[in-house]
C-alpha cells in the first residue's frame, strides 16, 4: 500500500508540475519544429470541424477540445487539435467518442464534391455501425464507391456524391499511402474527408499531448514522446503527399 501511495503521489506531483508548464513547453516545441506554428490551449474552431463532413452535425455543438495549433507546414496550411464531444446520455459512457486528433489541411486543388473514407473497423459487413462505434462519427451520406484495390477495400469504405472526382482523388498510389499510414500509426482507426478544398483526417482515440496513465513518469519520457508523436503526425503531409498539387 505504501509503494502504491508513493507512486501515486509522485505521479500526482508530476501531473501538477506538468500542467503548470505544458502549454509553454508545447508552444516552444512547435516553434522549434516549424516557426509558423501557433499554439492554443483552446479547441479547433467549431465551424471548421463541422465543415469537414466527418461528424454528425447534431452532435458537434458539444465539441470540446484543446491543444490546437496551426501553421503553414511545407507549403500546406494545417490545423491540428485534440477533440472530443460531450454525451448527455450517461449510458453511452466511453462508447460515445474517445478523445482523438483531427487534422485539417488545405491544398491548391478545387474540390467540388464530398468524398469520405470510412475505416471499416467502425462498421460491420453490412455497413451498419458496430455497437461500440460512436454516434457522433458521420455515416454514409452519398453513393458507395468500390475501388480497384482489394486491400484498401478490406480496410476502408468510400462514399461520394461525385464518383468521377472521387476516383481522381483516390488514385492507387494514394490508397497505398493511406494503408501504409494506418499501419505506421499502429492500425489506428482513420477516417478521411475531402470537401471545401480541404482534406480532414481523424485519428480516432489518439492523443498527442497527454501523459500516459499506464506508464510510470520515468518510463513515459513524456516530453520526448510529445516531440516524436508530433513529428509523426506531421509526416502525414509527406505520407499522403498533401504538399503536391494533386495526387500522382
Amino acid at each position: 500500500m505504501i509503494i502504491v501511495f508513493q507512486a501515486t503521489s509522485h505521479r500526482d506531483d508530476f501531473k501538477k508540475f506538468f500542467d503548470s508548464i505544458k502549454h509553454e513547453y508545447i508552444a516552444a516545441m512547435l516553434k522549434q519544429i516549424d516557426s509558423s506554428f501557433e499554439y492554443s490551449s483552446e479547441s479547433l474552431p467549431l465551424e471548421d470541424v463541422q465543415q469537414t463532413g466527418l461528424f454528425d452535425i447534431k452532435y458537434t455543438e458539444s465539441l470540446q477540445g484543446n491543444d490546437y495549433f496551426n501553421g503553414n507546414y511545407k507549403g500546406v496550411k494545417l490545423q491540428i487539435g485534440e477533440i472530443s464531444f460531450e454525451s448527455k446520455d450517461s449510458k453511452k459512457g466511453d462508447n460515445f467518442f474517445k478523445p482523438s486528433t483531427l487534422i485539417i489541411a488545405e491544398f491548391n486543388k478545387t474540390i467540388n464534391s464530398e468524398t469520405i473514407i470510412f475505416d471499416n473497423e467502425f462498421y460491420d459487413n453490412g455497413g451498419t455501425k458496430k455497437v461500440d462505434s460512436l454516434q457522433v462519427i458521420s455515416h454514409y451520406k452519398n453513393n458507395s464507391i468500390a475501388l480497384e484495390n482489394p486491400e484498401f477495400e478490406a480496410a476502408f469504405s468510400t462514399s461520394s456524391n461525385d464518383e468521377i472526382e472521387a476516383r481522381y482523388l483516390l488514385s492507387y498510389s494514394f490508397m497505398e499511402r493511406l494503408l501504409n499510414l494506418k499501419y505506421q500509426l499502429d492500425k489506428c482507426k482513420i477516417n478521411v474527408a475531402f470537401s471545401n478544398n480541404k482534406v480532414a483526417i481523424l485519428l480516432y482515440n489518439k492523443q498527442i499531448f497527454e501523459p500516459s496513465l499506464s506508464k510510470s513518469v520515468k518510463e513515459d519520457r513524456i516530453f520526448i514522446r510529445f516531440q516524436k508523436e508530433t513529428v509523426t503526425i506531421l509526416k502525414i503531409v509527406d505520407a499522403l503527399r498533401l504538399n503536391e498539387r494533386i495526387w500522382k
